[in-house]
């Protein structure tokens, strides 16, 4: 145990010379401004990426929203409804069919409102 130990006194070791310490810690602040300015750089690349194929769909979407209603008899018209067997078993539990779907719901449009907002931002 004893002998490993080095005993040194510090009171007469030389101290590191201050133009040593400040270029290490330049060097350090050097290397982690670079580090952190080329990170920010990628995240903003990857962000600007995102928010371009986010934009690009949203206007194909409103495209095909336009191309759907231009297409006569759609509008507020159900889907013909499908056939329905006749000796069809009742379903689990004795529980009746579920309703049709709804004709019209309030909220359907509100994809062809957000590209006004993506593009006005």
């Amino acid at each position: 145990g004893d002998t490993m130990q080095a005993s040194i006194d510090y009171t007469k070791v030389e101290p590191v010379p201050y133009k040593k310490t400040v270029a290490y810690i330049n060097n350090f602040i050097i290397n982690t401004t670079q580090f952190l300015n080329r990170f920010n750089y990628l995240c903003e690349k990857k962000l600007s990426d995102v928010s371009n194929q986010i934009q690009r769909l949203e206007i194909t979407m409103s495209i095909l929203e336009i191309k759907l209603a231009s297409i006569p008899g759609l509008e507020g018209e159900a889907p013909p409804p499908a056939p329905v067997a006749q000796d069809a078993p009742p379903a689990a539990g004795g529980a009746p069919p579920p309703p049709p779907p709804p004709t019209h719901t309030p909220n359907t449009n509100h994809t062809t409102q957000q590209p006004t907002k993506t593009t006005s931002t």
